[in-house]
């Protein structure tokens, strides 16, 4: 749990990639309202790019979109996109190799310097937090101390897939692993209204390096 209880209040190596939230017209959305999917097959249509530098590649390999994040103490990001605000998004993430105290899952209304973001951990635990002019915020306090990680049983733990789903919808955010509601949070400062969406693996201290395939991501409209 050392890593995890100081995300967020330290720098962690992190490799987080933004994509463009698409527009599409209302004669182009299907019944179900699903606004984009990626089974990342290829990068020929996929909004998501080849990346690499000291801390963390991106790349696609074997129909899966693979992330490595490579310790210590750094991160790095790549965004591009339009601004979107109430969506549900899922994805299935692996984690391939490395410790289980990690962190890997969305970001969400990202517009660089502010975003939220929803992580899960090799080793059964998960989180939200919030991002806002470039710094960390915790978004759930408990007698003025930052609750960083909860434990859940519907985690996968170690070497194996998950899927992780957000609905947003105002200013109320719902988070799901495995189909299972875990938290729900109402920012009642409505803080970021809106913005990008993206994904994240991330290693601290100098535990080793953190490689996580992501697969079958979909955004839905919200329009409940």
């Amino acid at each position: 749990m050392k890593f995890k209880v100081g995300f967020g209040l330290v720098l962690i190596s992190l490799t987080l990639v933004m994509l463009n939230y698409l527009t599409i017209s209302l004669a182009q959305v299907s019944q179900t309202n699903l606004l984009y999917e990626d089974n990342f097959s290829t990068s020929k249509n996929s909004l998501f790019s080849i990346y690499s530098d000291a801390n963390s590649s991106a790349y696609f390999k074997d129909g899966k979109y693979r992330m490595t994040a490579t310790p210590p103490n750094g991160w790095a990001s790549y965004y591009s996109g339009n601004k979107s605000s109430d969506i549900v998004m899922e994805v299935e993430a692996t984690q391939v190799s490395g410790p289980n105290d990690n962190a890997y899952g969305v970001g969400f209304r990202d517009d660089w310097i502010n975003s939220y973001v929803f992580l899960i951990s090799g080793d059964g635990y998960y989180h939200y937090d919030k991002l806002m002019n470039d710094a960390w915020l915790p978004i759930r306090y408990q007698k003025w101390k930052p609750i960083i990680w909860n434990k859940s049983s519907a985690i996968h733990t170690g070497n194996s897939t998950n899927l992780i789903r957000v609905s947003c919808k105002g200013d109320e955010f719902s988070f799901y692993i495995n189909d299972i509601k875990v938290d729900t949070f109402r920012d009642i400062d409505n803080s970021i209204p809106s913005g990008g969406i993206g994904l994240i693996a991330a290693a601290g201290g100098s535990l080793g390096d953190v490689t996580i395939d992501f697969d079958n991501l979909r955004i839905w409209e919200n329009s409940e």
